[in-house]
Parts: structure tokens; sequence; C-alpha cells
């Protein structure tokens, strides 16, 4: 029996999700419970807020909106690295990127009988059709390129975009990952046809173990550390002590990928 919904729609944050942790995936795509835990550690949670309104800005900014007012509107944030990031991309040379610009659009696809979607914070595609795929990050620590590309945030958008836009399946595709506190280091991934193929045969793979699982198959992460993190925790029994919160934030510092989905919880990605 398929414990998901026929028209479930997959998403980068339901796959990582199920990656984390195949129990935290079930209490919230399968028992739609709301997370009745508040994350422990609150700088953590205004980490997430600032950076989500950090989107918002650059979001606005594409949209056309007044450059100087944007900077006014950052400077009255009640976290000051939020004017210095947006400063800090006003600055660098993606805030003139030429071409058919498209920011925070989602494209939605099927493979096979699973429905794939993906929200970018920006599309380019150039006159040559390059396509390139931006993405905003505010992470504290700069990710390499090798632990982005194994992320499913760098296997869904290329395979999403190359099906959704019809005219360029052909095209290689780059994903750009641009960190407002690393700003001179961009992570360039680039995805040929053939990763393309591969990727999408492999997220196929991943679909369909998901719904093949029976209800006891989804069980809890033996990895106590990520629970620290975890807002659905009180329903597993696993109340997480203040030195194990202390613990899990030096072991990793959660990504958007990690987080309850922005796809239902964070409009601006």
């Amino acid at each position: 029996m398929n414990m998901l919904t026929e028209n479930f729609v997959f998403s980068q944050s339901s796959l990582q999700t199920f990656a984390y942790c195949r129990h935290r995936f079930w209490l919230r795509f399968i028992d739609h419970l709301v997370w009745p835990a508040q994350i422990s550690t609150s700088q953590h949670q205004v980490d997430k807020q600032s950076g989500t309104r950090f989107h918002q800005l650059v979001h606005q900014y594409f949209l056309g909106f007044d450059k100087d007012s944007l900077l006014k509107l950052a400077s009255m944030d009640s976290d000051p690295r939020i004017q210095q990031w947006l400063s800090v991309f006003l600055q660098s040379r993606f805030s003139h990127l030429e071409g058919d610009l498209y920011p925070e659009s989602s494209f939605t696809i099927r493979l096979d009988n699973h429905i794939l979607t993906a929200k970018v914070d920006l599309l380019q595609i150039d006159k040559i059709n390059t396509i390139k795929i931006y993405d905003w990050k505010t992470s504290k620590k700069l990710p390499s390129a090798e632990i982005l590309k194994r992320k499913f945030q760098s296997m869904v958008y290329p395979v999403v975009i190359s099906q959704r836009l019809h005219g360029v399946e052909n095209s290689d595709i780059t994903m750009v990952y641009w960190e407002a506190n690393f700003p001179d280091h961009p992570v360039q991934i680039f995805f040929r046809k053939k990763d393309i193929l591969q990727t999408k045969t492999d997220l196929k793979r991943k679909m369909d173990e998901i719904c093949s699982l029976k209800a006891n198959e989804f069980y809890m992460t033996e990895d106590l550390r990520k629970c620290a993190w975890c807002e659905y925790r009180s329903y597993c029994d696993r109340r997480i002590s203040a030195a194990m919160d202390s613990f899990a934030e030096e072991f990793h510092q959660p990504d958007y990928e990690q987080e309850i989905p922005e796809d239902i919880t964070q409009p601006w990605g």
C-alpha cells in the first residue's frame, strides 16, 4: 500500500527531509502533523528568519524595486546583517545579470508517475540558451562544491528546469550558490546532459523507494545529534539536553534543505 497520496508533490525539501530522517518525513508528509517543539537554539531561529527577509529583498530587487529604497528598508531591519548582506549583493556582479531573468519562480514536472517541483531563487536564460540557476544563501560556514552537489537541491533543480523549459532540453545547466557571508567565493556546479539524465534516473529510483515503503519502514534516525534541530522530536520522545544542543551546533549547521520544507512554510525560498 502506497503511504503517499496519488497527487503527492515531491520537492528537494521533502527528499532532503527523507534523507535526514525517514520518520520526520512520515510525520510531516504522511501524518501531516504540526510541529510542536520550538527550536531550542534561539539564534538559529533568528538566522533562519533573517535569511528569509534577505531573500525577500533580493526578490524585490529583481522585480525592479528601487535600490535605494531597498537599502533604506534593510537599514531599518532589526538584524544589522540584512543591510550588510544586501549591500554586498548589490555590489556583486550577480546584481547585474543579463538575459531573461525569472526570480522566485516555481516549476513542476512529472517523472513517470511522480510529480516533482522546484522553486528557484533566480533563473537566468541568455540569448544562446545558456541556463543558470542561482541560489542565495546566508550560511555561517562556506560549504564545498562536493557537499552542495550531493544535496537534493542540486539534483532536483537541474532536472526540473531541463524538462520544464521547452526548447532547451539539450542545454547544459549551471547552478550558482552565492553566500552572502562569503561573497567572493560563489560555488558553481556544472551539469551536462548526461549528468542530468543520470540524476533523473536517481531521483526516480529514490521516489519509487519512498512510495514503496511500509509504515514501519519510516523509522527514526539513529543519529541523535540530528534530533537537536528537529521540531518534531517531542513526537518521538527524544528530549534533547542543552549539552546535546551545543554538541549538535558544533556537529552541523542545518541549511534550508534540512528545515521544515520551505515550499510549505517559507514562501520566499
